[in-house]
């Protein structure tokens, strides 16, 4: 059996070929940012009471954080008994 022995070797770094490619880096970090950020707001929102909800303060937390909202949610869509 004959082993090859031409592996081929990786490209040294181009930095005007990774220039070229700053844009798309750029809508990339951008675009998970913003994931991350929405995602953050609707289990922050998720937490919170309704009242804190409507009066704008989602992130401030005053009441402390409702697990219940879950509790509840499960009580009242019965497909949630499927994973319990």
């Amino acid at each position: 059996m004959k082993i090859l022995k031409n592996k081929e070797k990786s490209a040294p770094f181009n930095l005007s070929k990774e220039i070229k490619l700053l844009p798309g880096y750029i809508i990339l970090i951008l675009w998970v940012a913003f994931t991350a950020v929405l995602l953050g707001w609707v289990v922050a929102a998720s937490l919170s009471t309704t009242a804190d909800i409507f009066s704008g303060d989602i992130l401030g937390f005053k009441t402390g954080l409702h697990f219940e909202n879950y509790v509840k949610s499960m009580g009242i869509i019965k497909c949630f008994r499927v994973f319990l």
